[in-house]
């Protein structure tokens, strides 16, 4: 959970607050690191839907959650707060690819966790609708369209963070209401 909220949280905060939460065109020739990226999350992906078809559900909540160890990896190796200040092109292309895999991650979990995608859509200023409803046949055979998600120049709403600590206190309440023992 803590690299999925960190993604997300990490992802539109730096959206917000170095591009004024509109989405950057992707410029310039696809750089190997984020079509390796890309790739890894296309697999993942191949991975979930074998695993779904199965119904195997445990199993294919891993996977997505392993899809958002990727994500979160993705932003700690390419640094796009450090490309800010010495080559904002690469920064672009580096938001670009991490909010379509923000908005891949929120389709893949809606169907384990719908207020986080929920939450993400809202943040993101995505109206969800019946295109959302395809959007696995629209990937499945295209791992290019991972790149599609999102427009360049769409505007995000108000990031915040969509998990919450939770305190000691408030486990041992839960604990005690529901007779788990400590």
């Amino acid at each position: 959970m803590k690299n999925l909220g960190n993604f997300s949280n990490r992802c539109l905060k730096f959206l917000a607050s170095s591009f004024d939460g509109k989405v950057p065109a992707y410029e310039g020739a696809r750089h190997t690191v984020d079509d390796t990226f890309i790739k890894g999350i296309y697999e993942k992906f191949e991975e979930f839907m074998g695993l779904m078809e199965q119904i195997k559900i445990k199993d294919s909540l891993r996977t997505v959650m392993a899809t958002s160890s990727l994500c979160n990896a993705y932003m700690q190796e390419t640094q796009p707060w450090v490309l800010a200040k010495s080559d904002m092109p690469r920064c672009k292309q580096v938001m670009f690819t991490a909010i379509q895999t923000m908005q891949f991650l929120a389709a893949l979990l809606e169907p384990f966790m719908p207020s986080f995608s929920a939450k993400v859509y809202e943040q993101m200023n995505i109206k969800r609708t019946e295109t959302h409803e395809i959007i696995y046949d629209y990937i499945k055979g295209h791992p290019e369209r991972l790149n599609e998600l999102v427009p360049a120049g769409h505007q995000i709403g108000d990031p915040q963070p969509i998990f919450r600590e939770i305190s000691d206190e408030e486990m041992n309440k839960f604990r005690s209401e529901f007779g788990e023992s400590k």
